[in-house]
C-alpha cells in the first residue's frame, strides 16, 4: 500500500510505501493544484495514479521533508558561548557539556524550536556575515528591552554602515563576536 503525502510552500506531493523505504515526486504533470486541502484530498484530485497508488483515507498524512533543526555557530570559547545563547534564549543544553567538549547542541528549555549548535572553530567572525540570526521581538519597546537585556549578558551593539532608513533591526554581536539582529516584528 501507498500513502501519499505533502509539504509546504505551493504544494507537492510524494508517494511513500507503507515500509516507509519506497520515495518518488509525484511529477507536475501527474497532479492538479494542491495549494489547498489536505494531502487526503490531494489524492482524490489527483485520480490519474492508478490503483496501485489509491490511499485509503486513514493512511494519508500531511508530512514535512524538511525543516531546520539546528543553526550551527562557530565560537572560540564554547563554555563562554553556551552561557550567553542558554540565558539569551532560554535554551539549555541537550546533553552534559564537558570542560573537553568543543561541540555541544541547545535545545529550547520549553521543547519548540529550532536548535542551536555552537562549534568550535579557528575560523574569524566575518564584518559582514552571510548567515546570522534574526530574533524577534514584538514591538519596538519590546526590541529595546531585548536589546539592553542582550547587552547586560554580553552581547555588543555593532557600528553597522548597512542599516537601511527607517530600519527594523538592530545588530547586535555575542560575546564571540558573531553578529545577529534583534528584529521589530510590528515595524511598519
Amino acid at each position: 500500500m501507498r500513502s501519499i503525502t505533502g509539504w509546504g510552500g505551493p504544494r507537492h506531493c510524494r508517494l511513500r510505501s507503507a515500509d516507509g523505504l519506497g520515495l518518488r515526486r509525484i511529477p507536475p504533470s501527474s497532479r492538479t493544484d494542491l495549494s489547498s486541502g489536505s494531502a487526503c484530498q490531494a489524492r482524490e484530485r489527483i485520480g490519474r495514479l492508478g490503483d496501485d497508488d489509491a490511499v485509503r483515507l486513514g493512511g494519508c498524512k500531511t508530512e514535512d521533508v524538511l525543516n531546520v533543526g539546528t543553526v550551527v555557530i562557530g565560537v572560540e570559547d564554547l563554555h563562554r558561548a553556551v552561557a550567553f545563547w542558554t540565558r539569551a534564549l532560554n535554551y539549555v543544553a541537550k546533553r552534559e557539556i564537558k570542560g573537553e567538549d568543543d561541540f555541544a547542541i541547545l535545545v529550547p528549555a520549553s521543547g519548540h524550536g529550532a536548535h542551536l549548535a555552537l562549534d568550535v572553530s579557528q575560523t574569524p567572525v566575518q564584518q559582514y556575515p552571510r548567515v546570522h540570526l534574526d530574533l524577534y521581538a514584538g514591538d519596538a519597546a519590546d526590541q529595546a528591552s531585548e536589546v539592553e537585556r542582550l547587552v547586560s549578558l554580553g552581547a555588543t551593539r555593532v557600528d553597522w554602515d548597512r542599516y537601511p532608513e527607517n530600519p527594523d533591526f538592530i545588530v547586535l554581536a555575542d560575546p564571540e563576536g558573531n553578529r545577529f539582529c534583534v528584529i521589530d516584528t510590528n515595524h511598519s
